[in-house]
């Protein structure tokens, strides 16, 4: 048997006549390099299960009214036995555009509900609402934070991006929310409120003697979906029946409309010098 295996920077010093300094291995789009990874996939928990706000067609009316009274409320004004969807869906939103979304963002939780309403599941991305979260202090840290340590560990393994390693070599400590009073009016809240998961990836990139540029890819994801925790009594969302009608939609068993993956992503370039 044959074993191949990349060679040490001491075996690249005595073929190439004692530089230490290997070649650096090409980073294409077909195989970039991970350098930050969230401890949980999109849509799962960390044990691997569906997230719960990822579950749908999942309660009974019962189950449902017992969560908290106003519930009980709604099935008397409109019989969750038999009461339409459109019903639901109207005093979404009315909710969402007249509360929580305003100016560009506004169009966009339009089209995150006819998302919702047809029921197709899947991933959502909208060009709006990805520059609304780039653009946002937060992200901007974070990115910021993220090309600071990439360039240092760029550094420390000689040009060589291959050998980061994910959340080791760079690290996230910047939190990912946007629940300010700007955020909860424009509509930045309702789309993606707290960022579910995450992944940074190198997918160019050039070594030319000491110098380096490449490319890198960010890209976030929360769940358009709702759990009880949402709704329930340790909540105020809860006494809006937009959000209650969000939650019947999604989880009482006649309706099982899907819940989404909600994705922003962008790239962004890096240089510097050995």
């Amino acid at each position: 048997e044959t074993l191949y295996h990349l060679p040490t920077h001491r075996e690249w010093a005595r073929r190439r006549g004692g530089t230490t300094t290997p070649p650096a291995p090409r980073v294409s789009r077909a195989n970039p390099v991970l350098i930050l990874k969230s401890d949980r996939d999109p849509g799962k928990k960390r044990d691997g299960a569906i997230a719960n706000d990822m579950l749908f067609g999942d309660y009974s009316k019962n189950r449902i009214i017992n969560i908290r009274s106003m519930f009980e409320w709604d099935d008397i004004r409109n019989d969750l036995d038999t009461a339409p969807a459109s019903v639901f869906f109207d005093k979404l939103e009315l909710m969402a555009t007249s509360l929580f979304a305003m100016g560009a963002l506004e169009g966009n939780i339009k089209r995150m509900i006819a998302r919702f309403k047809s029921n197709t599941g899947g991933q959502y991305s909208d060009v709006i609402l990805t520059q609304a979260v780039k653009a946002h202090a937060r992200c901007v840290k974070f990115e910021n934070e993220t090309r600071q340590r990439l360039h240092v560990a760029i550094k420390k393994y000689q040009g060589d991006v291959t050998q980061i390693i994910p959340n080791i070599d760079v690290q996230k400590t910047t939190g990912l929310f946007f629940n300010t009073k700007t955020d909860i009016a424009n509509g930045l809240t309702i789309a993606i409120n707290d960022v579910w998961a995450w992944r940074v990836e190198v997918v160019e990139y050039e070594l030319l003697n000491n110098a380096y540029k490449g490319t890198y890819k960010i890209t976030l994801y929360d769940h358009f979906g709702l759990d009880e925790p949402d709704v329930d009594n340790s909540k105020n969302y809860g006494y809006l029946n937009g959000f209650r009608s969000w939650f019947i939609l999604q989880h009482l068993n006649r309706f099982a409309y899907r819940p989404f993956l909600t994705v922003a992503s962008w790239e962004s370039t890096f240089s510097g010098r050995l």
